[in-house]
């Protein structure tokens, strides 16, 4: 009966923007874009088990636009979509999947643009006992930060080389 309770109970859990989330939520991340043209999604992974795992992430991109990468213990180019890394009893490493807004030939996607993504988490010892989320990315405005300067006169906004 204990060896049951073991083999059932589940070796992850998972926070987004520092709450408790279930595995086959659906997140919508809607946002403008960063300076790098992408927009990124972060997740706590916990290992709720006492032994240290290697927990393997899985990345499927389902529209295939863009380009996407993940970072899971180091940073990896486009075209790899799995990742394993280790992580302590009971404690936790962040995950994050990062979708840039561009072209084959880097011009930046329309707005409006949206991709589609699926990220699979599981305890390599355990590969049957999988845990997936869906995360839509949402491109919203053009505004993309291009500096780090802004110019104000008399309490408005001024653009470069303005009289």
């Amino acid at each position: 009966m204990i060896f049951a309770a073991q083999l059932s109970a589940q070796s992850l859990a998972f926070k987004y923007e520092g709450e408790s989330v279930e595995p086959g939520t659906t997140i919508n991340i809607v946002s403008d874009i960063n300076a790098s043209f992408e927009i990124q999604f972060d997740l706590d992974i916990i290992n709720t088990t006492d032994a240290d795992i290697n927990v393997v992430a899985q990345m499927e991109d389902l529209t295939n636009i863009g380009s996407t990468y993940l970072c899971w213990g180091s940073c990896y180019m486009p075209g790899t979509f799995e990742a394993t890394h280790p992580v302590a009893a009971g404690s936790e490493g962040v995950f994050n999947g990062h979708v840039m807004f561009v072209d084959a030939d880097w011009n930046t996607l329309p707005v409006g643009t949206e991709v589609k993504m699926v990220y699979t988490f599981f305890d390599e010892r355990t590969p049957e006992e999988t845990y997936s989320f869906n995360v839509n990315f949402k491109y919203q405005t053009e505004e993309v930060a291009t500096s780090a300067l802004a110019f104000k006169y008399e309490g408005e906004s001024v653009e470069p080389g303005t009289t």
